[in-house]
């Protein structure tokens, strides 16, 4: 994972703020203006420019108003988070870019209205609508992912067109998306699963085209239409929704061609009068729905006379004719049974941009697949679902990729895209590939393993100047041209991308005569170019002696950007030779991680679409606290079991990571979000914290110290420990396992020697009181009231969370019946801390509260 860079914050805002426009190299050469995190977002955007980039850091807690010709975008766990309205509101604004940022509201996220303007790459957790899009807007939204709890995940209205593509829409209270009033966005290659009401929404007149979407599992339709409602729906997967696939009482001209509509409680519900199915409804697929297509529409006829085709299946898996159709619809069949099956070969092979055989970190891959069909019969609307597995954390893989249909004896490639993304963590990656056949004459499963690569980081530096006078004396002096050439130098140990350098000149009296920014292009390991500008000291400069120029080298991704003075001394010897590196402020290379041995090796568990879980790892904190060591790569190992061992689903997961997790986001997703995921009785819920926690001295009660909170005034900026109890307590879970490695006795934990987390407090321990711990949780805490919970140096993760994760994977297992319980793993994690903590000089002993006999994990 790439590091923060290491510039300070008046460095950095006084080599912006004299930069034209201060914008983001995006078409132009400008520097994006950086939002850290005492900044506020408003401010960057009312003194930004068309054509700049702002680049928010961290998380804030602010709305902001956006104006035209910007582009708005999150680095290092940028997010916004405001409790009272909509977050982010733009209103006839044109040519805006909102990317990469995590936006988490009770209400709204961005509302946009009579507005042009791109929203892709964002993440929302929000309790109203995700995007909202009014008036007479033209959006285009891509690759946003939209994790549960809210109403409507995106909303176009009025008269808004657009397009919403390659999104994913999960678990909203109503519809992934909804199109009302005369909107007409096109959508295309989405997700829209286990929302509670339909996939995909059209009312009043919505319309538009919905093509090649995953309309999966949601909790009554995959579409709905209604009203007169006139959209086309082409070539999408409408799969597993609970009481239709398509429910339509619209009296609009829809078109619905190609569809493939199957394993839902019905195929189609049609209300007469049936107006819209019967312009145009041909080519359709309707297979194995639990419900007669159609269950109580006389006009369902208008659907049957196209050339859809109809599969129903009995208990056995038969095809009959139960609900009296005699013969097949008028027109033909789209897909009709094959008399002989088809037989599939299919060979799977993994290339990667490099051609290394290895997906790094920031590099695009794919999995060529090579499909024969050597039967009798034909392969019918065949597609590749697809599952990530192994190393998953950073690996971008498509759900479903359609190929279509294979005659007998045809051959066919086609491409599974695979993405590493820049945390990309280092190990082995399997992508599982089924090859399904709409009447279920799938191919063998497929595995295709290869090796990945955590990012490797850049480390720029300056060197020079070496200068050339015009007039050849060697003394800089006014009045001359002087060319000035630097070498741009890469020591570190991955590839330098886009890389610009910039001059930047503090005095107007010092003119550019050449190029201000000369685009170097990439820079590999070791690698060096050479940058060269040309100024002028104008007769009348009476500033200094020593000229204020600075270089500015940008990388693609910024945090690997230095900023440096160069030294240049009028009325002085110019220096000729670049040999001496310039002092500049450049992010340190980190070491490449060791294998770790909490990685779970073997098969995963399978899915439990009722498991969830939240993750809080925070190493670094805002302000001067030490850091939790290990604590980020503790949350990463916590996670990959609760992925590969517990079976919890990557959506099911919620993973706060130092600026991520605030006190306001730890709260939302403890007291907001579980509350809207977590069903009563029947879902297991995993929580998992480390890093500080701290005492309140008066009370003596134990708190979360959050990436913003100060433990000086835990009551009011951390979050109560008992506070999280009665709130997981209320959601009435089937299980409740909460794990922490935090200690409550105002000191530091995981450093060599203890240290007070609270200013002025001397170096004593404060016995905390043990906090009520409701009936029906589990809780293991990594040490007692008194104790600091320490690191574990030799394995690079926090003592207790090693011998916890340890024993889950199998160690704790004393009587070897492949099932680890409550009282099994507290002495297996009580015994072996001890240990490891006496022959450290330290005391720890974690606490455990919960039913011994209760059984944790279930071994394969």
């Amino acid at each position: 994972m790439r590091s923060r860079p290491q510039l300070t914050l008046p460095l950095v805002l006084a080599s912006l703020l004299v930069l034209p426009g201060n914008a983001a190299r995006a078409g132009t050469s400008r520097l994006p203006i950086t939002v850290g995190m005492m900044e506020s977002v408003q401010g960057a955007i009312t003194r930004a420019t068309p054509g700049d980039v702002i680049e928010v850091h961290g998380p804030h807690v602010e709305q902001v108003a956006l104006k035209s010709g910007i582009t708005l975008r999150g680095r290092d766990g940028g997010s916004l988070n405001w409790s009272n309205g909509t977050v982010i509101r733009g209103v006839g604004i044109e040519n805006v870019v909102i990317e990469d940022l995590s936006i988490i509201a009770p209400g709204d996220a961005i509302e946009l209205v009579d507005a042009k303007a791109t929203v892709r790459g964002c993440k929302f957790w929000t309790n109203g609508t995700a995007v909202q899009v009014g008036g007479s807007s033209d959006v285009a939204i891509a690759g946003v992912k939209v994790q549960g709890g809210g109403q409507i995940g995106i909303r176009f209205a009025g008269h808004a067109h657009g397009s919403v593509t390659g999104s994913e829409v999960v678990g909203c209270i109503l519809h992934g998306i909804a199109i009302v009033d005369d909107a007409a966005p096109t959508l295309r290659q989405n997700v829209l699963q286990k929302n509670h009401f339909a996939g995909i929404a059209y009312f009043g007149r919505g319309r538009g085209t919905a093509e090649d979407n995953l309309c999966r599992e949601n909790g009554k339709f995959g579409v709905l239409l209604v009203h007169q409602a006139a959209p086309t729906l082409r070539h999408n997967t409408i799969l597993g929704n609970a009481e239709a696939g398509i429910s339509s009482s619209t009296t609009g001209a829809a078109n619905v061609i190609g569809n493939l509509i199957a394993q839902n409680g019905s195929g189609v519900i049609a209300t007469p009068p049936l107006q819209g199915l019967e312009q145009d409804a041909t080519a359709n697929l309707v297979a194995w729905n639990s419900g007669q297509p159609g269950a109580g529409s006389a006009d369902l006829p208008h659907f049957l006379a196209g050339t859809n085709a109809f599969v129903l299946a009995r208990d056995d898996g038969m095809v009959d004719d139960r609900y009296g159709w005699h013969g097949p619809p008028a027109g033909g069949l789209l897909a009709e049974r094959p008399k002989a099956p088809p037989l599939l070969k299919a060979v799977a092979a993994f290339k990667d941009a490099s051609g290394n055989g290895v997906l790094e970190a920031d590099e695009a891959a794919s999995i060529e697949l090579t499909i024969q069909n050597v039967g009798q019969g034909k392969a019918t609307q065949l597609r590749a679902a697809c599952e990530a597995g192994g190393v998953s954390a950073g690996l971008s893989v498509p759900l479903v990729v359609a190929i279509g249909d294979l005659a007998p004896g045809e051959t066919r490639k086609a491409i599974v895209p695979v993405k590493g993304r820049t945390d990309l963590v280092e190990g082995k990656a399997t992508v599982q590939i089924a090859l399904e056949d709409a009447f279920g004459f799938d191919a063998p499963l497929m595995k295709t393993t290869f090796a990945t690569h955590r990012f490797a980081q850049p480390a720029l530096a300056i060197r020079g100047p070496s200068i050339e006078d015009a007039n050849g004396n060697g003394v800089v002096e006014r009045g001359e041209q002087l060319d000035l050439r630097v070498q741009v130098v890469n020591g570190g140990a991955g590839l330098a991308h886009q890389v610009v350098a910039k001059l930047q000149l503090g005095d107007a009296r010092i003119k550019p005569t050449g190029d201000e920014t000369i685009e170097l292009g990439d820079l590999s390991p070791g690698a060096s170019k050479e940058a060269r500008f040309s100024i002028l000291v104008v007769n009348r400069y009476d500033g200094p002696q020593q000229l204020p120029i600075k270089i500015v080298v940008s990388e693609a991704h910024p945090e690997f950007g230095v900023t440096a003075p160069i030294q240049v001394t009028l009325d002085r010897a110019a220096p000729t030779s670049v040999d001496r590196v310039v002092e500049a402020t450049a992010p340190s290379v980190a070491p490449a991680p060791e294998e770790d041995d909490l990685a779970i090796k073997g098969p995963a568990a399978a899915p439990n679409p009722n498991a969830f879980a939240v993750v809080i790892g925070i190493e670094r904190y805002n302000g001067q606290l030490p850091e939790a060591t290990y604590a980020r790569r503790d949350a990463a190992a916590f996670r990959g079991f609760c992925e590969r061992a517990l079976g919890v689903p990557r959506e099911n997961a919620i993973v706060l990571t130092d600026e991520q997790a605030t006190g306001g986001n730890i709260r939302t997703a403890l007291e907001g979000q579980l509350a809207r995921w977590v069903e009563k009785d029947k879902s297991d819920l995993y929580v998992y914290f480390a890093g500080h926690g701290a005492p309140d001295a008066a009370t003596k009660s134990a708190f979360l110290v959050p990436f913003d909170g100060n433990p000086s005034y835990p009551s009011t900026s951390c979050y109560s420990l008992a506070t999280a109890y009665d709130a997981l307590a209320r959601l009435h879970a089937r299980s409740v396992t909460v794990m922490l490695d935090s200690c409550f006795s105002g000191q530091s934990n995981r450093t060599d020697q203890a240290r007070p987390l609270v200013a002025n407090l001397r170096p004593l321990f404060i016995e905390t009181n043990a906090e009520a711990v409701p009936a029906g949780l589990t809780v293991f805490a990594a040490a007692a009231g008194s104790q600091t919970s320490t690191g574990y140096a030799a394995k690079h993760h926090g003592l207790f969370t090693y011998f916890m994760l340890k024993g889950l994977q199998g160690e704790a297992d004393a009587n070897h019946d492949h099932q680890v319980t409550v009282g099994e793993l507290k002495a297996y994690v009580t015994g072996n801390v001890a240990r490891e903590a006496r022959r450290a000089n330290q005391e720890q002993t974690p606490m455990v509260s919960g039913n011994d006999e209760r059984v944790l994990v279930t071994l394969p």
